[in-house]
């Protein structure tokens, strides 16, 4: 006589074993995710329902009870467990995190607008000294007047013999409305010479030049 139990009756394969498989597989798994995130009670029951669904286990249980439970009964036990477990989460532990509240967007002030370069301004020639007369001739020879602005004004002479083959005078006399003053010139030579002289007395002049050669007088107000 032998003292094994007898072995379960083969289970069909029905709808309700293929869904026993497919509960007892989430059982399994829930209830390893639910320990792992310090549920402890609700892997437990999830693991109970496991048990109770998926079928290897189930297998173990018929062999020592020799009765085999439908695969339906199995599903709903399982069913029944999950809503146990459910019953067991601390209230908002299925509701996901509210979204942190974005920060208002701050309005990005405008970059001021680079200033073009400017552009040196354009440096104006210094205006020339103002001409007061400026005349060519040879020989003796009375000029028009001229009027100085300032008391400071300039002479410049030039003279040239080389057209007579000599050397000569060239003379110069300042007369104002007094008559000759101090200022003017008195060169001798064979021309090709020039130079100017700086006077300091303002007034209205008229010269007297007086010379065998070429020459050229320009009078100017001082810079």
């Amino acid at each position: 006589m032998s003292n094994s139990l007898p072995s379960p009756p083969p289970e069909p394969l029905d709808v309700g074993t293929l869904a026993s498989w497919l509960g007892g597989g989430l059982a399994l798994f829930g209830g390893l995710e639910a320990i792992g995130l310090g549920y402890l009670g609700v892997g437990l029951t999830l693991l109970a329902g496991a048990v109770a669904a998926f079928p290897p286990f189930h297998r173990a249980i018929a062999a020592i009870l020799g009765v085999a439970i439908p695969g339906w009964i199995r599903l709903g036990v399982f069913v029944v467990t999950a809503f146990a477990a459910g019953s067991l989460l601390p209230p908002g532990a299925l509701t996901p995190p509210a979204p942190a509240p974005s920060e208002p967007l701050k309005p990005v002030a405008p970059k001021p607008a680079t200033p073009a370069p400017q552009q040196p301004a354009a440096t104006q020639p210094l205006p020339g000294p103002k001409v007061l007369l400026d005349i060519r001739g040879a020989g003796t020879k009375s000029t028009e007047r001229f009027a100085t602005t300032g008391s400071d004004w300039d002479l410049h002479w030039s003279y040239d013999c080389t057209g007579i083959g000599m050397t000569s005078n060239f003379i110069v006399r300042v007369v104002g409305d007094d008559g000759p003053t101090t200022m003017g010139v008195n060169q001798y030579g064979g021309g090709g010479e020039e130079d100017t002289d700086h006077f300091h007395q303002g007034g209205t002049f008229y010269l007297e030049v007086a010379s065998g050669c070429r020459w050229h007088i320009v009078a100017t107000d001082a810079r």
